[in-house]
């Protein structure tokens, strides 16, 4: 007895429609996406989570000339149904954070934050692609160090360029956030140096016995860093009192430096 024949269903071609909702308002950096098919059932809410809009979720909108990246921002429903079966609005508010320029083959290969082109009433917005989300989050690859996944794919790695800027109200996680890529960068580079100002301490605990913590306590600095005025002070007192003192002073830290150059020269041999 022959086995039945189960059909397997055909893939589904690349230019099939992905998208899952339209544009119906733009407002500077903002958009607001009408989701589709907004029917209470059980099926809904057993979706897959890569089939439904969470918070964080980067949407993708196809212009002619870029593909506009988007992050969800906020989700609500104006009227929600009152019982199993019912039609409802879905409301997705997205912030635009950049375009992805598209070559000759329509695809997307270099991320600009910012949007030039803006998205029209009802251009379609779908989740974005795998492609689209590795030139968001990975960058320069040769410049960044890794800090951590993406939650909406945890397979593509989350990098940040070494040079950006860290900025955010207190309480965001900036502190956090530097140790975090500090950490990253001695891990690809362990014999790099680093010089880190740490007035509230917040530091020191994050980097273990990696770190030299140089404080007050044990802080050694060479007098003659001080300048001529300053070593005045702090060795005389009233220069004017004591002008034999300052002229044999000025005469002894070139002397000084010399001796304590010689010093540091022999110990290295």
């Amino acid at each position: 007895m022959k086995s039945p024949i189960v059909a397997q269903p055909a893939p589904l071609p690349e230019s099939q429609d992905r998208s899952i909702g339209r544009i119906v308002s733009v407002t500077g950096a903002k958009a607001i996406v009408l989701l589709d098919d907004g029917l209470v059932s059980e099926d809904k809410r057993s979706r897959a989570r890569a089939e439904r809009p969470e918070m964080g979720t980067l949407f993708a909108i196809d212009t002619t000339d870029t593909v506009v990246l988007a992050i969800v921002s906020a989700l609500s429903v104006p009227v929600p149904a009152q019982r199993e079966g019912e039609s409802e609005l879905w409301i997705a508010e997205l912030g635009l954070v950049g375009e992805l320029w598209k070559p000759a083959d329509g695809r997307g290969i270099t991320f600009n934050r910012g949007v030039s082109v803006y998205p029209a009433l009802g251009d379609r917005v779908r989740v974005a692609s795998r492609h689209e989300l590795e030139q968001a989050f990975c960058g320069d690859r040769r410049n960044s160090v890794r800090i951590g996944c993406i939650r909406q794919d945890p397979s593509i790695s989350a990098t940040i360029r070494v040079d950006d800027l860290i900025l955010g109200t207190t309480g965001t996680g900036k502190s956090c956030t530097t140790a975090l890529i500090l950490r990253a960068i001695l891990q690809k580079h362990p014999a790099a140096h680093m010089v880190l100002l740490d007035p509230h301490n917040e530091y020191a605990p994050a980097f273990g016995e990696s770190a030299e913590v140089i404080s007050q306590r044990n802080m050694q600095l060479p007098y003659w860093l001080l300048t001529f005025e300053e070593l005045i002070e702090v060795l005389i007192g009233n220069p004017q009192e004591r002008k034999a003192e300052v002229e044999l002073l000025q005469d002894m830290i070139p002397v000084a430096k010399a001796r304590y150059g010689a010093g540091r020269g022999n110990a290295r041999e």
